[in-house]
């Protein structure tokens, strides 16, 4: 069975590492959108697995939360660039989200991807 992520990535030119490994991964279908709005309407008339946020730290974790409020049971991952504060790391446990350094080794953000589909 083929596990579907939609990913919220606001740059529509960049191809980060993660869409990258994304790409990688066997039986995997992924939809970018770039704005919140699109991720919701697609959230709402579609099926997935679970749900990606990139960017920076607080603006990506309050999409994230956004879409949680939404979405209770939805897996969501938010992934960040920089390393998470306390505040960061606490407002993201509270709502069950899973948080992703993505300026981190190259394994080690790999092994966190893989984990999380």
């Amino acid at each position: 069975m083929e596990t579907r992520l939609l990913i919220l990535n606001a740059d529509p030119v960049f191809q980060d590492r993660a869409l990258g490994i994304f790409d990688e991964i066997d039986d995997i279908e992924t939809r970018v959108v770039r704005r919140l709005s699109d991720a919701v309407s697609a959230l709402l008339a579609e099926n997935f697995d679970g749900f990606v946020v990139e960017g920076e730290a607080a603006i990506a974790l309050e999409q994230a939360t956004n879409a949680r409020q939404h979405f209770p049971s939805l897996k969501i991952v938010c992934l960040a660039p920089k390393p998470h504060d306390e505040e960061f790391i606490s407002a993201a446990h509270q709502q069950k989200i899973i948080r992703v350094m993505t300026s981190g080794g190259e394994r080690s953000l790999r092994r966190q991807l893989h984990a999380f589909v």
